[in-house]
């Protein structure tokens, strides 16, 4: 049977929780996305 690994129960060094970490991710793609759209909508 293998140990259990100490390092899969760390903390992400920002925002406290990997759940946080995830959320920002997606609302910067969504940011990014939107900006995108714009600028698309904008010069064509």
């Amino acid at each position: 049977m293998t140990e259990p690994r100490p390092e899969m129960s760390d903390k992400p060094p920002l925002l406290g929780s990997w759940r946080r970490v995830y959320a920002a991710e997606i609302g910067i793609v969504a940011v990014f996305v939107v900006v995108l759209w714009w600028l698309t909508e904008r010069y064509s």
